[in-house]
């Protein structure tokens, strides 16, 4: 599909857009986005289902930063993420994003701890 966007009448830019499947969102069926987050999963009813929610295990990666005279800081800042977003994921107020999963096991400090996912977060499945 081919987006044109026009201000003023003059023409300002054009997109591509790729759209594999258009499924309507039943919004009147309790969908929240839980922490400001809206990743969600769809079914082809439309109706919104949660994902599966991962949680930290600070205890184990506490352990590892202490274990390497490391700073949460400083591997916030590794992680490419700010010190405020590292403690809230810490302290379990935030999920860990597919993102975050990827860079936490993406880092050598973690790489060369050998530890699994397992070990590294827990899975809540949604009920």
């Amino acid at each position: 599909m081919r987006i044109s966007l026009e201000l003023g009448g003059s023409h300002v830019a054009e997109l591509e857009v790729a759209i594999d499947a258009y499924v309507p969102l039943d919004r009147s069926a309790g969908a929240r986005y839980a922490g400001g987050v809206a990743h969600r999963n769809i079914k082809e009813s439309g109706v919104i289902m949660p994902q599966r929610e991962f949680l930290l295990r600070p205890e184990v990666i506490c352990d590892l930063l202490d274990r390497f005279h490391r700073s949460h800081r400083s591997f916030a800042g590794e992680l490419d993420i700010s010190p405020a977003y590292w403690s809230q994921v810490l302290n379990r107020h935030r999920r860990v994003t597919p993102k975050l999963r990827r860079k936490l096991l993406d880092n050598e400090l973690i790489r060369n701890s050998q530890l699994s996912e397992d070990e590294l977060w827990t899975i809540n499945e949604p009920s």
